[in-house]
């Protein structure tokens, strides 16, 4: 999921690809990848800003929220994002508050762009914060 920019073509460069679910690290006991990630989507240059418009497709195993039963929970987010470079002026990287554009930004060094935070923060944003097992489900008192 690594692209080197400068092989972006002036129309975009339109993908699909299925990447192993180790690659992204999430596999806590409550929560882990249970099949590959794959991702549909597309990039764009303006001048050195890559922009990054896709589909991210996986499922996970997760926990009811009540009675802690596992559960698969199939994944299907859009991700946006925005890969510019990375700033010369260390203090740029220390607090500030975030602007509404910087929260979809990611940077990259030596022309090459990852995908796999952006991928990552899909995923685990796409996940509800109550999940059940089943809609009557009752918990551990039930």
């Amino acid at each position: 999921m690594v692209f080197d920019i400068d092989d972006i073509p002036d129309g975009g460069l339109d993908f699909e690809v299925a990447v192993e679910k180790d690659r992204f690290n999430i596999n806590q006991r409550a929560c882990y990848l249970a099949r590959n990630v794959e991702i549909q989507g597309g990039l764009t240059r303006r001048k050195r800003e890559i922009f990054f418009k896709g589909r991210v497709k996986t499922r996970l195993l997760l926990e009811c929220s009540r009675c802690l039963s596992a559960l698969e929970f199939g994944i299907d987010a859009n991700v946006y994002s925005r890969y510019v470079p990375k700033p010369k002026n260390e203090e740029f990287f220390g607090d500030h508050e975030l602007n509404g554009q910087e929260t979809e930004t990611e940077y990259y060094l030596d022309n090459r762009i990852d995908l796999k935070n952006s991928v990552h923060d899909a995923i685990l944003l796409d996940v509800p914060m109550f999940l059940l097992c089943r809609e009557d489900c009752k918990g551990f008192c039930g």
